[in-house]
């Protein structure tokens, strides 16, 4: 249930990383997701801080600066979100910010909700 740091690289190709009560929320500090697919729900969010997902899909939750002012995300090899990718807060003006690094592609049926 406590929060997990991400600061290396995370192998996670054809692979599932289900964030749920009991892993708590995973906080992308510095570190690099390679491949796979993260499944996040609102009780464990994956928050980004700094780092890069490279060709990964995210269900669920995706936090890019709702809940860490200044949060920067780095996507390589293209990224599908099917849930809701939060960028910003509206709340409080913390800002979020997605560099696509050259041509990519953001796909999925999801949704971009810019705080």
């Amino acid at each position: 249930g406590g929060t997990v740091n991400v600061t290396g690289t995370i192998n996670n190709a054809n692979t599932t990383l289900t964030l749920n009560a009991q892993t708590g929320p995973w906080v992308l500090n510095g570190g690099t997701v390679q491949g796979g697919t993260i499944t996040a729900s609102g009780a464990a969010p994956f928050i980004i801080n700094s780092g890069t997902l490279d060709g990964v899909t995210v269900n669920g939750v995706l936090d890019v600066g709702a809940s860490v002012n200044n949060a920067t995300l780095t996507v390589l090899d293209g990224l599908t979100i099917n849930g809701t990718a939060l960028v910003g807060n509206p709340t409080n003006g913390w800002s979020g910010r997605m560099d696509f690094a050259g041509t990519q592609t953001l796909g999925g049926n999801g949704t971009v909700v810019f705080g």
